[in-house]
């Protein structure tokens, strides 16, 4: 009897959701389990930072407003501020006036709340794209390294041979 290889199912997005209302938290996990993420949550930006750190999701969506010394704006900041998360994609969802949120916060994206669960999907999935493109990016550059070290090298020896050349003809 032969036996058939069946690949591992592949595994969805994993997304942290921090927020601090507990309905609003229970309707982002409903909307992004339906739409087939892999869903985690936070109450506050301290809990989420270490859930970050520890499960490396794939986005973190989160609360501005958040209850506790850490809102949503300083947890992006230390989240970018750590190279295990650097470049981990954070999404904003806050009932605050956008033009008054900072540029500098670090978001992929920022929405106004209310917020349709057609919308919060259809970003967080715009911001995955992305996220993903830049990262094979970086991994392409990444593997093009050792061959442009090797290249450095050898024109650096090249060149040191013209110059000891050239130091002999001067003599």
């Amino acid at each position: 009897m032969q036996t058939q290889h069946i690949p591992p199912a592949a595994v969805p997005p994993i997304v942290l959701i921090v927020e601090d209302d507990r309905d609003t938290r229970d309707l982002y996990q409903t909307v992004f389990k339906l739409a087939g993420f892999w869903v985690t949550e936070a109450l506050d930006a301290e809990t989420a930072f270490e859930q970050a750190l520890e499960l490396q999701p794939d986005v973190v969506v989160t609360d501005i407003g958040l209850n506790g010394r850490c809102d949503g704006i300083a947890l992006a900041h230390r989240i970018h501020g750590v190279a295990k998360t650097a470049d981990l994609p954070v999404i904003a969802v806050t009932g605050r006036n956008i033009a008054d949120i900072d540029e500098a916060a670090e978001f992929s994206e920022i929405l106004q709340k209310p917020v349709t669960p057609d919308t919060l999907v259809e970003t967080t999935r715009r911001v995955l794209a992305a996220s993903a493109a830049l990262r094979a990016r970086g991994e392409r550059a990444r593997a093009r390294i050792p061959a442009l070290l090797e290249r450095s090298e050898r024109l650096v020896k090249k060149s040191e041979l013209l110059r000891q050349a050239k130091n002999t003809r001067d003599e």
